[in-house]
């Protein structure tokens, strides 16, 4: 089913998944909803998936900020990053347009991209680890449960579109930058994506 209003108890109940786009960046997510969500989620057996973006200033950076609200709420270690990831070599005919790839994908959840080399990620973000306080480039640090499964090419380049600075990275950066990441919570399951699956 599909949500255009706020989630309530009576839209999770009998759902194994949910995924959040907020279609609409200007439309946050409420206190009511945000523990709805957690209510659902505390139940066991789920798969959440919320979707981040750019910190681009035309409304894109607004998702940021509500995105990670949800997943402070349930307890994962990811976030979206204050940042937007560009690929002027690797990309479908402009540098935002970042072909996603396979190519890093955790071992243990290669099934997920079979057959998959490329995806678009328009406009998209960074998705980064938050442990203890602290912020992690998961290109850099391995985390426990959480996994990588597809990131920018080598050819990624770190761009700081607004305020705040990135929380992880530098503007300029280069490397192959974490766009969509798994995280096994118990029996629950988060994917955190630096832009959405749908519009």
């Amino acid at each position: 089913s599909v949500v255009t209003g706020d989630i309530t108890s009576s839209d999770l109940a009998g759902a194994d998944m949910l995924v959040m786009i907020q279609a609409d960046p200007a439309a946050e997510y409420t206190t009511s909803e945000i523990s709805v969500i957690t209510s659902w989620f505390d139940e066991g057996n789920k798969f959440l998936w919320v979707a981040s973006d750019s910190d681009y200033p035309d409304g894109q950076e607004l998702r940021i900020p509500d995105a990670n609200a949800v997943l402070e709420a349930v307890g994962s270690k990811l976030r979206g990053e204050n940042a937007e990831t560009q690929d002027p070599l690797v990309n479908f005919d402009a540098a935002y347009r970042v072909k996603g790839v396979s190519t890093y994908c955790s071992e243990d959840y290669e099934f997920l991209v079979a057959g998959v080399t490329y995806a678009q990620f328009h406009g998209c973000g960074i998705i980064i680890g938050y442990l203890n306080g602290n912020y992690y480039a998961l290109e850099e640090t391995d985390i426990d449960g959480v996994h990588v499964i597809m990131t920018s090419s080598d050819s990624g380049v770190v761009s700081d579109e607004s305020a705040p600075a990135p929380e992880a990275h530098s503007p300029g950066e280069e490397g192959a930058f974490a766009m969509m990441v798994l995280e096994e919570m118990g029996s629950n399951y988060v994917i955190a994506t630096s832009d959405a699956p749908f519009s």
